[in-house]
């Protein structure tokens, strides 16, 4: 797994090392030191958002002190398509598990990590072929117009068939989309 950071420090990138995408979320999990045992039960979509956000907040104490009104606007190609194929597989073979089932839809992971913050507040998940920085930036800027976040993380989280990539930023202030695009970079 390889990490890295903007400039600002406001921006956190995850890509993967290797095709053991589960091993090496797990690992980054016992790295961080996370007290978090729901995190076994996720889907690796979830697992990578907690990760990142976990990062993020890290390297980001400040920022993210006393703020309880998150937003989390998200983006991927692929939606929840992982978990979506081994429910499908589950149903073919009758050994369907709720515990798969309820990671079909990519917003999941955004209410995972509003509950393991407690972070009430708006939150989006889009499917794009790639990542759309005007709309993403444009969202994020109603949220905090509207006083419905005090600030937001906004990014690209994608897994599938053994490959994955986070890249996520924090904002508290309005940010054109050429602004998002190097926060992301």
């Amino acid at each position: 797994m390889h990490i890295s950071y903007n400039k600002s420090k406001k921006g956190v990138t995850i890509k993967q090392s290797s095709n053991y995408v589960n091993i090496e979320l797990k690992n980054k999990y016992y790295d961080l030191n996370l007290d978090y045992p729901k995190f076994f039960k996720m889907d690796n979509l979830c697992k990578l958002g907690i990760l990142g956000v976990e990062l993020l907040l890290r390297e980001n104490r400040g920022f993210f002190e006393n703020k309880k009104n998150v937003g989390i606007i998200f983006q991927n190609k692929s939606s929840s398509l992982d978990s979506d194929l081994e429910h499908q597989s589950g149903m073919e073979n009758n050994t369907v598990s709720p515990a798969v089932f309820v990671y079909t839809l990519p917003n999941v992971v955004i209410g995972e990590i509003s509950i393991r913050h407690k972070w009430k507040s708006e939150g989006v998940f889009f499917v794009g072929e790639d990542i759309d920085h005007e709309l993403l930036s444009q969202y994020s800027n109603i949220l905090l117009k509207e006083i419905r976040s005090e600030l937001n993380i906004i990014g690209w989280i994608d897994v599938f068939n053994n490959q994955y990539v986070l890249k996520l930023c924090a904002v508290d202030k309005q940010v054109t989309h050429m602004q998002l695009k190097e926060l992301l970079a």
